[in-house]
């Protein structure tokens, strides 16, 4: 009997011990029957990225956005408006034209209540001496939130290139414009190399200007000439050889592509780049005397009160991303204020060279003096006015 009491503790003993095993090896009872891919949290998102997901729904759902500027034409030329709509599902309704006549046309519909606009792409002296002034603009520190376009590094500054202190508009380019361009079958490199070249009597009458006496790329060559490249007594040298000044720029750069004109003062490159694309004996010249800085007509502004608020705060993160620069970049023909986006739509004698000091003309100080100098180029070119 002894005997059979052990034998049958032993096997009582064994067994519950295999049945712990057994139980040990089992899952929990909540997780009993899962599949372990859907036991494994999914990674959170950081909050910048589901505000951009936010962002962009939000936009989709808005479907449309209104941008205004010169540049306008060029976006369309090369198919930015067809690829937000791919990518975003965006419809970017362009208004095309320089900001003498879009400004009055969106003051005359806000007065009646219109808030149709999005987003502005203009000078910055056209920003800071008027669309500011007039409250049509707004801070866009609550609007850039995309680590890639705060990062200072990304910027060959090493800081965000914004015109003015409270941030109402931010550069997309920094080219350096030596502010001659010339037909290349017409005139020789050698021919002009300094800005004094031009006062040679063969050049009388055979330049056009850019129209200095009003806003734009005229006044801004006219402001970094007379404020450091050269001076105002040079700017009336040159007045005397009778440039022919005009306000239409497409016009001027076709006189020069067509060998009407051979020399061009004051012009927007994204115009030059256009025609160089069409194969126009046209370009832009690098002068001994210096050069100055200058975004052109690339000062990205939201416009307060938006139609499309989400689809505004969608364009102005990504056309300061790499990739929105690289599409700037081609449409302009100019360099990017960004470190990282690509240079190959840029002509190599406009990109800006190591170790040299421009005149920055996009900042809202020189803004503010190019309004204080129109009235002095008023005076020097008011003969040449047509």
């Amino acid at each position: 009997m002894n005997r059979l009491l052990w034998i049958s503790l032993i096997i009582l003993v064994v067994g519950s011990a295999s049945l712990g095993c057994r139980e040990a090896t089992q899952p929990p009872p909540s997780e009993a029957g899962t599949p372990l891919a859907k036991v494994a949290a999914p990674a959170s998102k950081a909050a910048w990225e589901l505000q951009w997901d936010t962002t962009v729904a939000e936009a989709r759902k808005e479907g449309k956005l209104l941008f205004l500027g010169s540049i306008g034409g060029a976006f369309k030329d090369i198919g930015l408006d067809r690829y937000l709509h791919e990518k975003f599902g965006i419809t970017m309704d362009i208004m095309a034209g320089g900001a003498s006549e879009l400004i009055p046309k969106m003051e005359s519909e806000r007065r009646a209540g219109l808030y149709l606009e999005d987003v502005f792409l203009l000078s910055p002296g056209t920003m800071v001496n008027s669309l500011k002034p007039a409250g049509l603009t707004q801070s866009l520190d609550q609007i850039l939130f995309l680590p890639e376009v705060l990062d200072p590094r990304a910027w060959y500054k090493g800081e965000l290139p914004w015109v003015d202190k409270e941030h109402h508009q931010l550069n997309l380019l920094a080219m350096p414009i030596g502010g001659v361009a010339i037909n290349t079958e017409l005139v020789k490199p050698e021919e002009i190399k300094s800005y004094r070249d031009l006062l040679s009597p063969k050049w009388k009458g055979k330049m056009v200007l850019v129209d200095p006496t009003q806003s734009g790329g005229g006044l801004v060559w006219f402001t970094a000439m007379a404020e450091g490249i050269m001076d105002l007594n040079y700017l009336r040298e040159l007045a005397r050889q009778e440039p022919v000044i005009s306000r239409n720029d497409r016009l001027m750069v076709e006189w020069v592509a067509r060998g009407r004109y051979p020399v061009l003062l004051g012009i927007r490159t994204d115009l030059v780049a256009e025609m160089q694309r069409a194969g126009a004996p046209i370009q832009f010249m690098s002068l001994a005397d210096g050069a100055y800085v200058s975004t052109s007509s690339g000062g990205l502004t939201v416009l307060k009160n938006p139609s499309h608020p989400n689809a505004s705060k969608l364009f102005a993160n990504w056309i300061l991303t790499k990739e929105g620069g690289t599409w700037v970049s081609k449409a302009f023909g100019g360099q990017s204020t960004r470190v990282d986006v690509p240079t190959d739509a840029v002509d190599p004698k406009q990109l800006r060279q190591p170790g040299v000091k421009y005149i920055d003309g996009s900042t809202e100080q020189f803004a503010l003096k190019q309004w204080e100098l129109m009235k002095v180029a008023q005076e020097i070119f008011s003969s040449s006015l047509k």
